[in-house]
């Protein structure tokens, strides 16, 4: 019975500790912590989950490989802890520092980006003419059958702005674009006047398809969308040059399917966050504490049930212009995210003014003028 006792009371102390005995656990975990510093101190690395350890040994700032899961583990200085061998490694910390630009007013005698329908009430479904500038991508199917692909935006009556991500192994003969101005848009019952076939795909040169940084492409169509008029379609504005998005909401609108599998337009109303603030609020997700957002990304969401989600790639991120509230601007694209309208998870969009200038190089390079 005595030796019962004791063995009841080692158990008890084992397990749960008292006031005065740190658990097993917590003098484990202090002891990973402890040898993991000299592996730090002696290697001169850090200690991280292995997913954020990059192929040349450094730690990945710039989130390369967070779309998929590597198929094979790096071989690199292990740490302690973890559930697995190797899920923590010591990986070599780069400093690399951030800055940000703002993107003034329009000239007075533009067309573009207004809706035709004046400005709605943000939790308004998106009605026929609100959003006349956003465009529908479909692919063709192993099976010879067209899929609804992703978003664009008609910035010019032959060119649609999409996320290099859709098109990145695309070939333009199997992509047609389907812009009508209405909430919703299937190839198959379009008219030849709201459809067009792709004659030329160009993928920004800096474009990195493990991050995603610099992610902007252009479709050349192969005929001109009539837009203004009594139609339903127009483009959409690129930015001024020194528009202060600080404190502004946007709006993201795509094309989507709802709860019945049925394509439709939907659209969400997501504040601006600026970059150093996003990059904060991304380090606290599984990008890690050492994640760099690059400079031709821009943020906006954050907001519980609000923002860009699955399948919304390539949408347009779009402001009002100060002086001209019932005219918009595309100042982001829908690019990727970390969940999916998560509190304080900001969505990611490239940057529209980082990629301006290369946009109207290629479209003054073909005699298309915005």
């Amino acid at each position: 019975m005595i030796w019962t006792m004791s063995v009841a009371l080692l158990y008890i102390v084992t397990c749960f500790g008292d006031a005065s005995t740190p658990s097993l656990k917590r003098i484990e975990r202090q002891s990973q912590s402890d040898e993991n510093a000299a592996i730090e101190a002696r290697h001169g690395c850090k200690c991280v989950k292995y997913i954020l350890c990059a192929g040349n040994n450094d730690i990945d700032i710039y989130g390369d490989n967070i779309f998929e899961k590597r198929s094979k583990l790096p071989t690199k200085i292990p740490c302690k802890g973890g559930t697995f061998p190797n899920e923590i490694l010591c990986c070599n910390q780069k400093n690399t520092g951030t800055t940000r630009s703002r993107v003034t007013r329009l000239p007075e005698d533009v067309t573009c980006g207004f809706q035709n329908t004046g400005v709605r009430d943000e939790n308004l479904a998106p009605i026929d003419g609100e959003f006349p500038w956003v465009a529908a991508i479909y692919k063709t199917s192993n099976t010879g059958k067209y899929e609804l692909h992703c978003s664009g935006t008609l910035i010019h009556p032959k060119v649609v702005l999409t996320a290099n991500h859709c098109v990145v192994s695309k070939e333009p003969s199997a992509l047609t674009v389907v812009v009508n101005g209405k909430t919703n848009c299937f190839l198959g019952t379009s008219t030849p006047d709201e459809r067009s076939g792709v004659s030329e795909i160009i993928k920004h040169p800096k474009y990195n398809s493990g991050a995603r940084y610099y992610d902007a492409a252009l479709l050349i169509l192969d005929r001109h969308f009539a837009v203004g008029g009594q139609g339903l379609i127009n483009t959409l504005c690129l930015p001024p040059d020194k528009f202060d998005l600080e404190g502004v909401r946007c709006i993201v609108a795509g094309w989507a399917k709802n709860e019945q599998n049925v394509q439709i337009l939907k659209k969400a109303t997501v504040p601006f966050v600026n970059h150093d603030q996003c990059q904060t609020l991304l380090r606290k997700t599984r990008l890690g504490l050492y994640f760099n957002l690059d400079q031709s990304f821009m943020c906006a969401g954050g907001e519980e049930g609000r923002g860009a989600c699955t399948g919304s790639g390539g949408s347009p991120l779009m402001c009002s212009i100060p002086s001209w509230s019932s005219q918009y601007s595309q100042v982001g694209i829908v690019s990727w995210a970390i969940g999916c309208g998560m509190k304080d998870v900001p969505g990611v969009y490239t940057s529209i003014g980082k990629v301006a200038e290369w946009i109207n190089s290629e479209l003054q390079n073909r005699s298309l003028k915005i």
